[in-house]
């Protein structure tokens, strides 16, 4: 309920490039990776109702690249 609502509910940690689904949305994800990476965001098809927030926090000097699916963009 608390995700839901609008409200973080835990944290996932990344260090290597990941491709984030549906149970991500909701969360707090940490980039903590020393080199550069990627974070593939999920298709908003798959997502559940007003579920489209994702914090990210990135915790390194490399660049982070978010990206979208397929045929979608940021």
């Amino acid at each position: 309920m608390q995700r839901a609502l609008g409200s973080l509910s835990g944290r996932m940690t990344f260090g290597a490039d990941a491709k984030l689904d549906a149970s991500h949305a909701g969360t707090a994800i940490l980039w903590a990776g020393a080199d550069g990476g990627k974070l593939t965001l999920p298709r908003t098809a798959t997502l559940p109702l007003n579920a489209v927030a994702f914090l990210i926090y990135h915790d390194g000097a490399a660049v982070l690249k978010l990206l979208a699916q397929g045929s979608a963009f940021i």
